[in-house]
């Protein structure tokens, strides 16, 4: 019998030896092979029954690694049977460890928490508090609690644990390498990376030092410090870590196994932070099909890939396949768990960020405030659970642009950090620097400016000067800045950021291309189109390698260089990008609609019909200004007809002109980065009125798709959206009341949406007050941009802001057209102190305002005044653009017209010559503007030598104008003055709008 046990335990030394190497299959062989020995004894003496309890445990935790847990279970059982039979109370406890063990591993958490409890009871029966035995049980119960999330019942059993095997054990111990691992685990589930990683790499020094290279234990190690890296941006590190986890773990367990399959999920996460979406989308899959295959489909793990492909589709913007992805992870957690746990008010949390994110906000705070209330009975009120959910609400609301609500939800996330840790943590900065937008929201700069360095100095204090945190800090400063229109500082901030990033380029592609957008974007706010097109082109080029063509990231892109060739006239060009951009969209669509199920499809139609919609527009006004580039300003040519009726002026001559040909706008191009629009006539051409029919009925065929199915009632925001879309097409082909009523049908909208007093509805009010001007409807315009004045002020906690700055201007235009001339400037001053603060003196808005003040100066007859404002204004484009400028010889036409009527002839012929050897090179031969302001200035030159010659032959004349010379000045009016009132005045201060807007 002795050779026989002998022969047993020699098979079980086997066993334990092949287990430890990952060979499952043998060990089971050796195993049972060892208790095929025993079951052939004659007679069952202890000694054989403890091996075979020995045996059957050792069976059940192969078994359990494999993940074959029924059959784990039914050795555990006969383990149990035969320590009860024994009435071995240690055997006993064990067994009921390994039971609890099992029950987890199935989910089945409640039952594991009963099994591990047990056996405390049965442990605490024979032995002490103070027993390794019992740390294990402690153990036990933490793991139980760690994987429902249950993180601070988790750290009291871990910490337990940890204090009796740190009083009775030596350092250099296994179970001192695990307690410190467990650590690691709870302080990475709190977000104390640096704590966790001193933890982690404490337990790895140990099993080093105890265990071989390729050890499951190790690669748990590897793969722990793994994630923490991913955490902390450190990401050529954490893909290191994690193939070294991934390589022992092929090696052990091969590929079918959990731990492969967690080690794929942990590099997808690696490839998903970097916005490798592609690579990441691959190895998720990966890990999904070996989780089904050894665990089946109703199972944690794979609930929380399903989470990770989420992600991804929302990063692709096809938010249906996410939301379908989120909704069977909720079904699978709320199955395997109770509604009460952390894992089921994840699903809630991103469900409700999904239903956000398609303007869907009364689902989404609907599942936020779920998930909020679910968790406050699960954690302590302070703790990062909770602050997750006030940064989503915070997130949801700064979305509405509900200022006030997002701050307040903010302010509370941050108290919990601050609480947590009185130190600065990643998720302390990010939340400042989101209030800090939301200050600059509300047009606080200053108070946003402070609270974006403030983030930027104590990152730099704690990650050091080239940290990735450290450049995300200087593009929020960078945004506060060109939020301010100071484009030099936000080129400096951009160009720091940019400068960190490509330290480490290989890491952070995207985030390379979007600080490139941010550039682009400067450039562009100045008027800088080829160096914006140029930093475009790089953005798009990195997108491509990285995220591949069908991609809404790159549709974005391309979307924006469209606009932006537009803005050059290259229409074309535009064009052809435009379509790219259709065929994208349509390619992507297409794609999604093949890969998820009808109801995520019927959940995403809004979406896409969004996008589509848009798109669409864009490109049939674009056609529209290609086919008829040279009829661009009928709108105002209508303006002026109603002008002229106003000021009840005999202008038969120019009214003739105006009803035989159409006043037109030929927009030129100038190398000097900014684009301006003078004036000229044209015979009408033929075709001229079919393509203008063609693409008004383009534009209804849209209305009609857009409102077919829309429920007026209850329309979400998007559709507002296009309404003003729609709105502003109608406007510039002069169908007015098409655009009134879409203007109030999406202020109808946005009211029932957001409430009075929203931006968006003082947006709302200024396209309604703009169309009323065109209707000479003023005094409903100037009540329209009055609600949007009084909307600002009571939405922004900073009065001086561009927006209000605009609604001043707007008011100024209104009343100067109701010929109320003192309350214009008053206006136009309100808005020039504002500009001065914001943007300074030499910035174009600014000239456009000191123009538009001479303009009503000149109308009142204060000429020196006029003249001293048509000064500034030109001092200021000189010094922007140069003195061969368009904008500049603007400035100077409407300096010669003063001097003009001061009899300043020589003055007058000296700025007219200069503005129209400005404008000969860029315009039109047929060109009527031009030909009329030859003929103004020679007129003046005959005045000029009628007056020198009455002057010479008459030292002590005084001229007091005559009838001819009256008449004179009339044909000048006639010509120049009153057009030039009519409409360069409309035009600067359309100009204007659309720069602040």
């Amino acid at each position: 019998m002795e050779n026989a046990i002998l022969s047993a335990q020699l098979l079980r030394q086997k066993g334990q030896v092949a287990f430890k190497k990952g060979w499952y299959q043998k060990a089971q062989i050796h195993y049972s092979s060892a208790i095929g020995i025993i079951d052939n004894l004659n007679h069952q003496y202890r000694t054989g029954q403890e091996l075979k309890y020995d045996l059957y445990l050792d069976l059940c935790i192969t078994l359990a690694e494999e993940f074959h847990l029924l059959q784990a279970l039914d050795y555990c059982q006969r383990a149990e049977v035969l320590a009860r039979a024994m009435a071995d109370q240690p055997r006993i406890a064990e067994s009921l460890d390994h039971r609890g063990n099992i029950k987890r591993k199935q989910e089945l958490f409640q039952h594991a928490v009963d099994c591990y409890q047990r056996s405390l009871q049965v442990k605490l029966n024979f032995s002490t508090e103070n027993d390794t035995n019992v740390a294990d049980s402690y153990q036990g119960l933490g793991n139980v609690y760690y994987d429902q999330s249950k993180y601070n019942e988790a750290s009291i059993m871990y910490n337990k644990c940890g204090k009796i095997r740190c009083q009775l054990l030596s350092d250099n111990h296994l179970h001192i390498a695990d307690s410190y691992h467990c650590a690691g685990n709870i302080l990475a589930k709190q977000r104390k990376y640096e704590q966790a990683l001193i933890m982690y790499n404490k337990s790895l020094y140990i099993r080093r030092r105890l265990l071989d290279d390729h050890d499951l234990q190790m690669a748990s190690s590897y793969h722990a410090i793994g994630v923490i890296d991913c955490h902390q941006m450190n990401y050529s590190h954490a893909l290191s870590m994690h193939q070294q986890a991934l390589d022992i773990r092929l090696i052990i367990q091969g590929e079918n196994s959990v731990v492969v399959a967690e080690s794929n999920a942990s590099i997808g996460d690696v490839y998903y932070a970097q916005g490798r979406y592609h690579v990441a989308e691959e190895k998720y899959h990966l890990s999904l099909n070996t989780f089904i295959k050894v665990l089946g489909n109703q199972n944690l793990h794979v609930a929380k890939v399903l989470n990770k492909m989420a992600s991804i589709y929302d990063q692709r913007y096809q938010y249906a396949r996410a939301l379908s992805m989120l909704e069977k992870s909720l079904n699978i957690r709320s199955h395997v768990l109770s509604q009460s746990t952390m894992e089921v008010t994840d699903s809630c949390l991103r469900i409700g960020y999904n239903y956000a994110q398609t303007a869907n906000y009364k689902d989404g705070l609907s599942m936020l405030f779920k998930c909020l209330n679910v968790r406050l009975t699960i954690v302590d009120h302070h703790s990062m659970f909770i602050a997750d959910c006030y940064q989503a609400f915070g997130k949801l609301y700064t979305d509405q642009e509900k200022w006030v609500e997002a701050l307040t939800m903010y302010k509370k996330c941050v108290k919990i950090q601050t609480t947590i840790s009185d130190k600065l943590t990643s998720d302390t900065t990010v939340i400042n620097h989101a209030i800090a937008s939301i200050n600059l929201g509300q047009g606080d700069h200053q108070r946003a400016l402070t609270l974006h360095q403030q983030c930027l100095q104590l990152r730099i204090e704690k990650c050091g000067i080239d940290h990735p945190q450290v450049a995300f800090s200087y593009s929020q400063i960078g945004d506060a800045y060109l939020y301010q229109t100071n484009y030099q500082n936000a080129m400096s901030m951009y160009e720091k950021s940019l400068a960190i990033y490509q330290i480490k380029s290989q890491d952070y592609g995207l985030s390379i291309a979007n600080i490139y957008d941010k550039i682009a974007t400067v450039y562009l706010h100045q008027h800088d189109y080829d160096y914006a097109l140029l930093i475009y082109d790089k953005a798009v080029k990195i997108r491509l390698q990285i995220l591949g063509k069908n991609n809404l990231k790159i549709l974005q892109s391309y979307n924006t260089i469209s606009y932006i060739y537009t803005l050059q006239y290259q229409y074309p060009k535009a064009l052809s990008t435009f379509h790219e951009c259709l065929s994208i969209l349509t390619t992507f669509f297409s794609q999604d609609k093949k890969s998820h199920s009808t109801n995520s499809r019927d959940h995403d139609d809004g979406l896409s019909k969004k996008l589509i919609t848009e798109i669409l527009l864009t490109l049939q006004m674009t056609e529209f200004e290609l086919i008829s580039v040279t009829y661009m300003g009928i709108n105002n040519s209508m303006i002026n007809f109603k002008r002229v009726g106003l000021a009840q002026s005999k202008f038969e001559d120019t009214i003739n002109i105006l009803t035989k040909s159409r006043v037109i706008r030929w927009q030129v191009w100038a190398k000097d980065d900014q684009h301006h629009v003078i004036s000229y006539w044209l015979v009408k051409e033929n075709g001229w009125m079919e393509n203008m029919m063609a693409a008004l009925k383009a534009y209804r065929k849209t209305l009609e798709i857009l409102v077919k199915d829309v429920d007026w009632s209850s329309a979400p925001l998007y559709i507002a959206d296009l309404c003003d879309l729609l709105g502003h097409i109608c406007e510039n082909i002069f169908t007015c009341k098409d655009a009134l009523a879409l203007y109030q049908k999406s202020l109808e909208i946005r009211q029932s949406i957001l409430g009075r007093c929203h931006h968006k509805i003082a947006d709302s009010c200024d396209y309604i007050g703009n169309i009323h001007c065109y209707q000479s409807n003023f005094q409903q315009a100037e009540e329209m941009f009055e609600k949007s004045l009084q909307f600002r002020l009571q939405n922004l906690t900073h009065p001086n802001t561009l927006d209000i700055a605009k609604c001043y201007a707007n008011l100024a235009y209104v009343k100067y057209l109701m010929f109320q001339y003192d309350h214009s400037l008053v206006m136009y001053q309100k808005s020039l102190k504002i500009m001065l603060t914001i943007v300074g003196q030499y910035h174009f808005n600014v000239a456009d305002i000191y123009n538009n003040i001479g303009v009503i100066q000149y109308y009142q007859s204060k000429y020196s005044q006029a003249l001293s404002s048509y000064q500034t204004s030109l001092d200021i484009r000189v010094k922007l653009f140069g003195n061969y400028h368009l904008y500049v010889a603007d400035a100077c036409y409407n300096m010669g017209i003063i001097y003009k009527q001061q009899r300043e002839y020589e003055k007058a012929v000296t700025m007219l010559q200069r503005s129209l050897d400005i404008y000969s090179p860029h315009c039109n031969p047929h060109n009527k503007q031009m030909a009329d302001m030859k003929q103004i200035i020679k007129i003046l030159h005959q005045k000029r030598r009628q007056y020198a010659a009455k002057v010479n032959s008459n030292p002590t004349h005084s001229e007091s104008p005559d009838n001819s010379q009256l008449q004179t000045a009339n044909e000048c009016n006639k010509i120049t003055s009153i057009h030039k009132r009519n409409d360069l005045q409309g035009l600067a201060n359309m100009q204007y709008v659309i720069v602040l807007l």
